[in-house]
């Protein structure tokens, strides 16, 4: 059997890397509440393609010595991918081919026990050995149980967690399909509920277009779909880059919500290359459209940006660049009184001690929810810390994020 990658066929769908450097804040009144916690990430290290976790408090990070011993596998591995956190950080859900038919389906296991023979992935979205559709690109609702995903680039399906494959159903189905509209691959589309409001959710559209779901019917422990929707659908890039701008063509890819449902990130060829924006007010009549990082940010003039996340606090991004194999970065960014995003300094957290080429890809950030009454925040990998430091820490950890995507077939 021969594991290969396939290119995306959208312009956003370059190999590469992200990094995201992580400082520690007071914690954000938001939808997804909590501090930045470790990363999960796709990787092709180790002759494999699984889902790795980013020990954030090791001091080897961003260092070629520290990175991987930094880094733990939590699959075993045979094409997963597209990992996502659960609002409380406690869940990972990825998409995976695994299964001896090929198709894709959506998986989930807890962040901190691995995967091993006796503790296997639970499959979500379809009963095993029984897959008839490719289910890519999962996301959660604020609820922590609702998953939405992509089902063969036609429609937005979600399902209810506890009651798997038994409770998936078809959300919506856009007119324009999903992107990318022609391929087996669906890492482009991103389907991504308001952290803020459950009744609304972005996609990207086959027209390169993001997209703006509103009058979902949402009822948190009930799939959406029993709620009998009146959806909208509004074509938010077209509002944010109207004819005329700069801007106005591009394909659009990767969108993800700011924690408190004012921002989406995400990237773009609109102005030249692929280039990494934010869209203030996302549910305005008139959102205006800013760009964030710039191709020519990197040090490598071919180097693009794509997958951008945000951290669950809402100060930074992680993003994949395109480089020799594939590079982690982050950046920090700076709301101005404008409405603009300015992005201070960028650094490289995925030096790899590995052997050859390994593309790190797909990353996303766990949320490390603050629990109530002064008790201590946990974390799978982070050590427990008296509230007191906590809340005199000046600055916190430096972490890695990744967020590329990158699909596993067999021949």
């Amino acid at each position: 059997m021969v594991v290969r990658l396939i290119a995306r066929a959208s312009a956003a769908s370059v190999l590469a890397g992200a990094v995201a450097t992580l400082w520690v804040v007071p914690v954000a009144e938001a939808a997804y509440p909590g501090t930045n916690g470790d990363v999960a990430f796709s990787s092709t290290r180790n002759n494999n393609i699984a889902i790795y976790q980013v020990n954030l408090s090791d001091p080897g990070i961003g260092t070629s010595s520290g990175d991987s011993s930094a880094t733990s596998d939590l699959t075993l591995g045979g094409g997963d991918v597209e990992p996502f956190y659960s609002p409380d950080g406690a869940t990972v859900y990825f998409s995976s081919d695994r299964d001896t038919a090929g198709d894709w389906a959506i998986f989930s296991i807890p962040a901190n026990d691995p995967e091993s023979a006796s503790n296997p992935a639970t499959e979500l979205s379809a009963i095993p050995g029984e897959e008839t559709h490719n289910d890519y690109s999962p996301s959660v609702a604020p609820d922590g149980k609702t998953v939405v995903f992509n089902r063969d680039n036609t429609s937005i399906d979600t399902l209810w967690a506890p009651g798997g494959a038994s409770t998936v159903c078809t959300l919506y189905t856009p007119g324009v399909g999903l992107l990318p509209d022609n391929s087996s691959d669906g890492s482009g589309s991103r389907v991504v509920f308001d952290p803020a409001d459950p009744t609304k959710a972005i996609y990207a559209g086959a027209d390169g277009d993001l997209h703006l779901l509103s009058g979902i019917k949402f009822t948190s422990g009930s799939n959406p779909c029993n709620q009998q929707s009146t959806i909208t659908d509004t074509n938010i890039s077209v509002e944010a880059f109207p004819a005329g701008s700069q801007y106005a063509t591009g394909v659009d890819a990767f969108p993800d919500w700011g924690p408190n449902g004012q921002n989406v990130v995400f990237n773009s060829t609109r102005g030249g290359g692929n280039t990494l924006f934010v869209i203030s007010n996302p549910t305005g009549a008139t959102p205006a459209g800013y760009p964030v990082i710039p191709a020519q940010a990197s040090s490598s003039s071919s180097a693009i940006s794509t997958e951008p996340v945000f951290s669950p606090d809402g100060t930074e991004i992680a993003f994949v660049q395109s480089k020799k194999g594939s590079t982690v970065y982050s950046e920090m960014l700076i709301p101005e009184t404008n409405g603009t995003w300015q992005a201070s300094d960028m650094e490289d957290l995925s030096a790899q001690n590995t052997t050859g080429i390994s593309f790190d890809s797909e990353p996303d950030w766990q949320p490390i929810v603050q629990p109530a009454n002064g008790q201590v925040p946990e974390s799978p990998y982070l050590p427990a810390l008296p509230a007191a430091a906590v809340l005199s820490a000046g600055s916190l950890l430096v972490l890695g994020s990744w967020r590329s995507r990158r699909r596993a077939s067999r021949a």
